[in-house]
């Protein structure tokens, strides 16, 4: 009975090695920052807050007002013409059931913003 088990634990462990690196190659983007990273600069340019208060990237460069609308330019152009922060915005503080997915989206679509500005 154990030898069943270990030999289906190996088989259920050879799977997902095999399955889960193609997952995250079909993602599009560099996925280097967190939907909650971009959640917080969001928020931070939706509500005027204080600029000090953006989060720094792996650089230690802070985002700006500034970048923050670059990014939302980039994704206007090329991702939905309709984009706007005040939008993700309330996806970021979105409740329920899916809303997961779309942070992730939203963060993928910062990240390449990101990357091309």
């Amino acid at each position: 009975m154990k030898l069943k088990r270990l030999a289906l634990g190996l088989v259920v462990a050879a799977l997902i090695i095999s399955v889960v690196p193609s997952v995250f190659a079909s993602c599009e983007c560099t996925c280097e920052y967190t939907p909650g990273y971009w959640k917080h600069n969001v928020t931070v340019c939706v509500e005027d807050r204080d600029p000090t208060s953006y989060a720094a990237d792996f650089n230690g460069i802070k985002e700006s007002d500034a970048s923050m609308e670059a990014y939302e330019a980039w994704i206007i152009a090329n991702k939905d013409s309709s984009f706007t922060l005040e939008d993700a915005y309330g996806d970021f503080w979105a409740r329920g059931a899916g809303v997961q997915t779309m942070r992730q989206e939203l963060a993928d679509w910062f990240n390449l913003a990101k990357d091309a500005v």
